[in-house]
């Protein structure tokens, strides 16, 4: 089992991060390896989403389930090949006038040994490129626009 976590503290409130998490559909506009998202269905905080995922050599094609809890966190889980378990949880935690702390953390097993091999020695960066292109989406919806 993969257990990576990563964490930022944004100049932002967690509502608005929450925000740009939970905009799944958007994630191939900001996100590095996301080529297409697509919600299934959405039943209240409660989504099933089809995502095709581009991690370094593999190409991943799989179903997952998001549940949203506004705006504290948001909780991703899959055991659909090719994965025998995720689970990917962003969490947003208020800081005052300080920000926002935003956790992104996951916890896999892979199927296959061969790809559990690949994706752990990718995991740790994958994380990081997520986050640093989530703190840029973060700047030009928030920053740029209040200019």
């Amino acid at each position: 089992m993969l257990d990576i976590a990563v964490e930022r503290i944004l100049p932002f409130r967690p509502e608005q991060l929450f925000d740009i998490a939970a905009d799944i559909e958007r994630y191939p506009q900001f996100l590095p390896w996301w080529r297409e998202v697509r919600v299934e269905e959405c039943s209240g905080e409660r989504w099933r989403v089809e995502n095709d995922v581009a991690l370094g050599p593999l190409h991943l094609k799989f179903r997952s389930e998001a549940q949203l809890q506004r705006p504290q966190r948001i909780d991703v889980s899959s055991d659909q090949a090719p994965f025998e378990h995720l689970q990917l949880a962003w969490l947003f935690t208020p800081l005052g006038e300080s920000g926002c702390r935003v956790g992104l953390s996951t916890r896999l097993q892979m199927r296959s040994l061969v790809m559990q091999a690949v994706v752990g020695r990718t995991l740790h960066g994958f994380l990081s490129d997520i986050m640093s292109a989530f703190e840029k989406r973060a700047q030009q919806l928030y920053v740029t626009s209040n200019r």
